[in-house]
């Protein structure tokens, strides 16, 4: 009997087009992931130094295709039993002669087994992206089937049998599919609590082991590895990493023990959970009395667009008490709760020392979490919102009312939107408790509602539109929340296949985590404009969405494509068009305006830096070793204008030739991050300019000898800042400069392994490769409410056109060219 239901199972696995859907996207993540990695979609990956098909690259793209797969594994075990008891054939069982460990076994290993031909696909992918052509030689290893065989057996089929034992015992318990997937992110919040209460200690051996994904365990033994053992080592199979899959087992033995000896054929719950049930009591009371007549109320249809809105308004609160009355949700909302509260409570843990808790620390340790957990929150229950109807078999009922499409829709957004605030209304109170309870009672209100509700809230809503969307069009709502999930992750790896730039990348912008930088002195800074620019331009698209919504959105019963295009065309008319079109030109001019912008940053990114970097060491690092004048002396001038976030410097170098031969060419190095110009009070010539990595040489018309001396004058301007790039870091509130915006002298490479033996390694102090001992003068002028803090003894200051001077000078020589401009 075992095998003919195993078949059944199988037979049904091998139909269902969603089975296909799964293996193709992850075959296709897989394939590309590995295929970009080695240069598949970017021209010039020279810089690139990890190895893409790495036994550590492929565990780190592993745990990637593992935590898509958290969305597949509910939608196919947590369907195996219920489908029985959604189409009602659990009482068929009762007429044939089955065992229900033949039938557990069946309905566990017919999803199962596909689970694994999905991992097959998945390891497909990754082989078969390294045979492509065109990739680059260097970032590629020879195919050892044993590091896929070793990732297949230790990692991926534990990991997934772990989740599919939980899930079926989650189905045997509840006969529903949904609560698997709660008990998914259930374990997720246990997990990551787990791990956040013991960040601040060192992990001993029994947290390795209990942690259920081996991610501690394998990051344990990897954790300080450099990129070439990354590149080369395999992923070592420790005796805590055995004994943490031998615990695993265990567990999936007693998961497997439970769901057996809990299962049975009849509809109802085990026993111990119907005291959880509900009883249901009719609100409609019979009268009694004889001859009584009973007065039906009158019910009067209003119109006009005021009439709608608060019909759409009054029945998104139906739409949430359904969700907030569950006992899924609620269970969600006390464990992901519990994790805020351990995140703000263990403020002080990892850093060993005291942190006052203030409102933006508060904030900042539990929004990375709260971010994914709201997004797949809300990827969720969107699917349950859409096909809520369906589900219920009201949708008929539904359907033959008056209720305008776009009412029934609003009345979804708002009630997901009011999910999203509710729960970071418990980040809101959990800090706030947490600041009580470590006596600091100056809580900012303002700061947690304009940081929760104005910069986290409207990125939430621009994802839930958009998981409306895909759940409208896409009727399964596990394939839905797949694709959602696929989408969310996939964004961010956006440029590994070449796009780079930010209009393309949904919901996302230039700076992510810009408010985990938060100051008192400059608050959020220049990324805060920023910030809001990209979520109108990401609006207005939503917008484009909630459109093509509503073109789709299901209204009665429709038997062909040419009828459902029909409905798209009848729709598609007067106001809809209007708004679509006006939609799709603000958001095609926002987009154009934002890309011209950004070409007029002047400052490259830190990875054009980098590139731009290696490129000049292929040029110039032989010049490393040319003898070059030390400098001895320092004098500069510095202006800080706060209110105009701008400032300008000039200053002197006096350098000596302490070689014992002449010097014919000085090497001139200056910063991006400023407009620079300097001459020398020599006769010169200038032999070498590149611009691209700011480098010169300046050939003596008469070599500097031994002893003679030389001084450099330079002029710094910095760069204005842009709508989207702060190109300086000038604030209004509080200035740091470091010398690092000053020329360099000499060449020195970016390579970061140089040996003190090595030739020209000890004629430099450790904290400068272009001076030793030096005398320093410094003068800075402020605004005139404002105090500069520089290296050095303050000898005057004083105040002369509204400015504010400072003049520090050295009393003896200091080690090291450092200064650093403080202007608060």
């Amino acid at each position: 009997m075992i095998h003919a239901i195993l078949k059944f199972e199988l037979k049904y696995w091998m139909k269902n087009p969603a089975t296909y859907l799964y293996a193709a996207i992850l075959f296709l993540f897989a394939f590309f992931s590995i295929a970009g990695a080695a240069g598949l979609f970017q021209g010039d990956i020279s810089h690139q130094t990890l190895i893409a098909n790495s036994p550590f690259a492929l565990y780190q793209l592993s745990n990637v295709g593992f935590k898509l797969m958290l969305f597949v594994i509910p939608s196919m075990l947590g369907l195996s039993l219920s489908r029985d008891y959604q189409f009602q054939v659990h009482s068929l069982m009762y007429s044939y002669p089955i065992a229900r460990s033949q039938f557990l076994i069946a309905k566990f290993m017919a999803p199962f087994l596909i689970i694994v031909i999905l991992w097959t696909c998945f390891i497909l992918g990754c082989f078969l992206a390294t045979k492509l052509p065109g990739l680059e030689a260097t970032l590629l290893l020879p195919f050892d089937l044993k590091v896929y065989f070793k990732l297949l057996i230790v990692y991926l089929l534990p990991n997934s049998l772990l989740i599919s034992l939980i899930v079926f015992l989650i189905n045997v318990l509840s006969r529903k599919q949904f609560p698997g997937f709660i008990s998914i992110i259930v374990l997720l919040i246990i997990r990551e609590t787990g791990i956040r209460l013991s960040s601040g200690f060192e992990l001993n051996d029994l947290s390795l082991i209990l942690e259920p994904f081996a991610e501690l365990a394998t990051s344990a033994s990897t954790r300080y590895w450099d990129i070439a053992e990354q590149n080369a080592l395999n992923i070592p199979l420790s005796s805590i990493v055995i004994l943490n899959r031998c615990l695993v087992l265990l567990v999936c033995v007693f998961l497997a023990i439970t769901s057996y000896r809990n299962f049975n054929f009849h509809q109802e719950a085990p026993s111990f959970l119907r005291i959880f049930k509900k009883k249901f009591r009719s609100e409609i009371r019979v009268e009694k009395e004889p001859g009584r007549s009973i007065s039906f109320p009158f019910f009067e249809f209003g119109k006009g667009l005021f009439f709608r809105i608060n019909q759409s308004w009054k029945l998104s609160f139906y739409e949430l008490k359904s969700i907030v009355k569950s006992r899924a949700f609620i269970l969600v909302l006390v464990f992901g709760t519990l994790l805020g509260f351990v995140l703000q409570a263990q403020i002080n843990t990892p850093y060993g020392i005291k942190v006052w808790p203030l409102t933006w620390v508060m904030l900042a340790f539990p929004v990375l979490f709260y971010k994914i957990f709201i997004a797949f929150i809300s990827f969720f229950y969107a699917g349950i919102l859409i096909n809520k109807a369906k589900q219920e078999d009201m949708f008929c009922l539904i359907d033959a009312t008056s209720i305008h499409n776009w009412v029934l829709y609003s009345s979804k957004l708002l009630a997901l939107i009011k999910i999203q605030m509710l729960i970071l209304s418990c980040i809101f109170l959990s800090g706030i408790l947490v600041q009580s309870m470590n006596s600091y009672y100056d809580f900012e209100l303002h700061h947690y509602a304009f940081d929760l509700y104005c910069i986290h809230l409207p990125e939430m809503i621009i994802w839930g539109i958009l998981a409306l969307f895909i759940h409208t069009i896409i009727s399964n709502t596990w394939i839905g929340l797949f694709t959602l999930a696929l989408l969310y992750f996939g964004v961010s790896e956006l440029p590994m296949i070449g796009i780079e730039q930010w209009i393309f990348r949904f919901n996302e912008n230039p700076d992510p985590g810009f408010y985990l930088h938060y100051s008192d002195l400059s608050g959020y800074s220049h990324s805060l404009k920023a910030y809001f620019i990209f979520k109108v331009y990401w609006f207005i698209f939503s917008g484009i969405l909630m459109a093509i919504t509503l073109l789709v959105w299901k209204r009665g019963l429709i038997f062909s494509v040419k009828e459902f295009l029909r409905n798209i065309r009848q729709r598609f008319q007067g106001k809809l068009v209007f708004a679509a079109s006006f939609l799709f030109i603000g958001f095609l001019s926002a987009g154009i305006w934002i890309h011209f912008q950004y070409r007029n940053s002047e400052i490259p990114s830190a990875e054009q830096i980098e590139i731009i970097e290696k490129e000049s060491d292929k040029k110039w690092a032989h010049l490393e070793i040319l003898p070059q004048p030390r400098i001895i002396g320092v004098k500069v001038n510095m202006d800080i204008y706060p209110e105009e976030f701008k400032f300008t410097s000039s200053g002197q170098y006096s350098m000596v030739n302490l070689s014992s031969s002449p010097i014919d060419s000085i090497l001139v190095r200056t910063s991006h991050e400023v407009s620079t110009k300097f001459e020398l009070d020599k006769s010169y010539s200038i032999t070498l300019n590149d611009p691209d990595s700011k480098f010169n040489i300046l050939k003596l018309e008469c070599p500097l000898l031994p002893g003679d001396t030389v001084k450099l004058n330079f002029q710094l301007k910095s760069i204005d800042n842009t709508i989207f790039q702060k190109n300086n870091p000038v604030e209004k509130n509080g200035t740091y400069i470091t010398s690092l915006i000053y020329p360099a002298i000499g060449y020195r490479s970016s390579k970061t392994d140089r040996k003190a033996h090595e030739e020209g390694a000890t004629d430099n102090h450790y904290r400068s490769f272009d001076s030793d001992f030096i005398s320093l003068e410094l003068l800075v002028s402020t605004s005139e409410d404002q105090t500069a803090i520089a290296p050095g003894y303050l000898e005057k200051s004083y105040i002369e056109r509204g400015r504010k001077f400072f003049k520090y000078i050295s009393k003896s020589p200091v080690t090291s060219l450092l200064p650093k401009w403080d202007s608060s």
